[in-house]
């Protein structure tokens, strides 16, 4: 889901990063790991998108490019039957918005 794992997804920020699982909750995370459905945040960032309303926004709008992503590389059925849930919309808006 990301090309560069040196640097924060959100911010483009280097230094001491930790990995956020897009989907997450069991067996969500473990797909998530799976699937590359992660990214790399600040330590800030990642107690941001956790703890604020702003940030679980931000959480959902991963989860719809997580969506994008998956569905590409192989299907909405699949992506259904794995994580039981639409994030994407086919007319391009996240959820989120």
């Amino acid at each position: 889901m990301q090309d560069d794992i040196s640097v924060s997804f959100k911010s483009g920020k280097g230094g001491q990063l930790e990995t956020h699982h897009v989907m997450n909750g069991n067996p969500y995370r473990d797909y998530a790991e799976y699937y590359g459905l992660w990214v790399k945040l600040t330590p800030e960032e990642h107690r941001w998108l956790h703890d604020t309303a702003d940030g679980k926004k931000y959480g959902l709008l991963l989860k719809a490019m997580a969506q994008e992503i998956f569905e590409e590389e192989y299907s909405h059925e699949l992506w259904f039957e794995t994580f039981h849930k639409n994030y994407y919309r086919k007319d391009g808006r996240y959820d989120a918005e």
